[in-house]
């Protein structure tokens, strides 16, 4: 059974997996917090950084990866629904809702001083592909409507990694600040539900979800 590792850093989550290939990272925080990533990556003896997987792009779970990538020579994968964002470190946020107005009117000042160093993403997935050849038994799983490309990750003993889908600041709740598509929103949701994880890992805040209990 694969271990996971929590990175609850200043925006954003990111994490670890754990098993006997290797190390797999899921999202990468904002530009900085590689440093504390990359840390963590040595601190685990004996394991390599085998592959990075950006749920969507924004600059809370991309802004490390090319910097962590230079420094472990592991590839960047994400949906091709999200690539040329990616690519560009661009930012887009769609239609905003209550508290996003204020953190969209402050994404230009964040870009400003956050800055990333991007660059394309070495592999581009879509709904079904499995990282099974990176060494991890794992589906991707298109979950958009936070942004075209949003993408969770279904790991064989049914964990699940669903970046800005679901949060668990204030509670579990569903995204309700941003979204390029609010209607797919829901029927995001719905495919989680029918997949049935046991266990659910959101892009923001610290509690994980029992795939039991979800009630959204």
């Amino acid at each position: 059974m694969p271990i996971i590792h929590t990175l609850n850093l200043r925006l954003a989550n990111a994490y670890l997996i754990e098993n006997q290939r290797g190390l797999f990272l899921i999202d990468t925080g904002m530009p900085g917090d590689d440093r504390l990533i990359l840390r963590k990556i040595d601190s685990i003896s004996g394991k390599n950084l085998q592959f990075i997987f950006i749920t969507h792009a924004h600059i809370d779970h991309f802004g490390g990866a090319t910097l962590i990538q230079r420094q472990t020579g592991a590839p960047i994968g994400i949906h091709h629904g999200d690539a040329v964002a990616l690519a560009s470190g661009c930012t887009n946020v769609g239609q905003a809702r209550g508290l996003g107005k204020v953190i969209q009117w402050m994404l230009p000042i964040l870009n400003t001083i956050y800055h990333p160093v991007t660059s394309p993403a070495d592999f581009l997935f879509e709904d079904g592909d499995s990282l099974e050849k990176f060494g991890l038994n794992a589906i991707v799983v298109h979950t958009p409507g936070h942004t075209p490309g949003s993408s969770s990750l279904l790991l064989e003993d049914r964990q699940m990694f669903v970046g800005d889908l679901l949060s668990t600041n204030g509670g579990i709740h569903p995204q309700r600040y941003f979204a390029t598509n609010w209607n797919l929103i829901s029927q995001s949701l719905e495919r989680l539900r029918t997949l049935q994880p046991k266990a659910i890992y959101p892009g923001h805040g610290k509690q994980t979800i029992d795939g039991n209990t979800l009630a959204i």
